[in-house]
């Protein structure tokens, strides 16, 4: 690349030959260079296609290298999966072998302390059905002993405590006693083959301690010993102005018959006795078996306004009242102060109930059964109890329940569930 050629001139007859000469020489060598930097060109580019495919070759050289490590290596990996494989379950069932061998070792003391635990549970399941075997045998033979005893008892409920040449004393139910001697004869019946016998009954001191809820202990005690002698007299055939009855708490009511006729009196007596006993003992637990029982009165007929005509073999009859009461809380209502005691006249109120039943019944039937068509209720506090428990009582398909204990017990179940 020379100094550019001068600019041409418009004056084509300026230049000369020798100038249009130097021209062509410049012109050649120009083409000349280029000529030579066409072909340091063209070298280069041969250079650099031949540099550029040995960099392709190599890469290519290369990408197979990498490749066959690449295959080379899934091979290997091939070849060791199995190894592997087969090692990694190896470990796995070492360390599952470890853990189950625990698990068992645990499953062992496990069922071991069970196996101890079902031992000591047996034997002691064993003693209890020993024990228990023992105690209802023991329970059997004391309910034989018992049973015997009250059979027994039932059986012989007099028993001669003492006896001499000239007297008897027998021993009833219910510290009753009586003492059979003989009386002196007349002088009508010195000749005769039969005698008088003298029979004098000592009546059993009351015993208020053991009243229970009765009220007036001893004038209950005392009607139910004189209905009694009553029968006794009835069964003598003997006015009852002849003898001396047992309401006056007289310690000694005697009284003479023929000596034929004291077997039949002394039965007479024995059975009054346990009848006496029974009502007597079923009035003092009436409290004890029933809570709501607040209190119990045994009235004679005349007193409550139905005195009614006895026939001469009627059975005495009488009536029971039971105080029923329940309280659901002892709160007394409209009081400024919270609990306070009710006063007569404020109009303080508790949430209570409290009836009162009058029972009729007659002496040889009671407590067994009462007169339920006289039964009377009347309500002092409450919630209208009264004629609930008075249905009840009275209701027909309960005939077969109408023990004097089963009604008070109906009564009472009927104050409960009203709360």
């Amino acid at each position: 690349s020379g100094p550019p050629p001068p600019p041409p001139s418009h004056n084509h007859g300026e230049f000369s030959q020798e100038q249009q000469q130097q021209q062509q020489e410049q012109s050649k060598e120009l083409e000349e260079e280029l000529l030579r930097e066409l072909q340091t060109t063209r070298e280069a580019l041969k250079a650099e296609e031949s540099a550029s495919k040995a960099r392709q070759m190599r890469r290519r050289q290369l990408m197979h290298r990498s490749e066959l490590q690449r295959l080379d290596q899934m091979f290997q990996e091939l070849r060791e999966a199995p190894e592997r494989r087969a090692r990694q379950e190896q470990q796995f069932m070492e360390r599952k072998l470890r853990e189950t061998k625990a698990d068992v070792e645990k499953e062992k003391q496990q069922h071991n302390l069970l196996r101890q635990k079902l031992k000591k549970l047996r034997a002691r399941g064993e003693e209890e059905r020993k024990v228990l075997k023992e105690t209802k045998r023991r329970y059997l033979k004391l309910r034989r002993k018992r049973v015997n005893l009250e059979i027994s008892r039932s059986a012989k409920t007099c028993i001669i405590s003492r006896a001499d040449c000239t007297s008897i004393h027998l021993s009833l139910r219910g510290s009753l006693s009586a003492r059979l001697e003989q009386a002196r004869s007349s002088a009508g019946n010195s000749g005769s083959g039969g005698g008088l016998v003298r029979l004098l009954v000592q009546l059993p001191k009351s015993g208020e301690s053991q009243s229970g809820a009765i009220r007036n202990y001893s004038a209950v005690q005392d009607m139910f010993y004189k209905i009694l002698w009553q029968r006794v007299l009835r069964t003598a055939q003997i006015g009852e102005g002849m003898a001396a009855a047992g309401s006056s708490r007289n310690p000694n009511t005697q009284l003479v018959v023929a000596d034929g006729d004291v077997p039949r009196l002394v039965r007479v007596l024995d059975h009054g006795a346990v009848r006496v006993w029974h009502q007597l003992r079923t009035l003092r637990l009436l409290a004890k078996d029933h809570q709501e029982v607040m209190r119990v009165e045994v009235l004679p007929v005349e007193e409550v306004g139905e005195q009614e005509e006895k026939k001469e073999d009627e059975d005495e009859h009488f009536i029971v009242r039971v105080t029923l009461a329940y309280s659901r809380s002892h709160n007394v209502y409209n009081a400024p102060h919270g609990i306070e005691a009710r006063q007569e006249g404020t109009g303080q109120r508790v949430d209570a109930s409290r009836i009162s039943i009058d029972l009729g019944a007659a002496w040889n039937s009671f407590p067994e059964a009462v007169d339920v068509s006289t039964i009377k209720v009347h309500q002092s506090c409450g919630r209208g109890e009264a004629q609930r428990v008075l249905a009840a009582l009275q209701d027909p398909s309960k005939a077969s329940k109408r023990d004097f204990c089963s009604l008070i017990r109906t009564a009472a179940d009927i104050m409960v569930a009203g709360s």
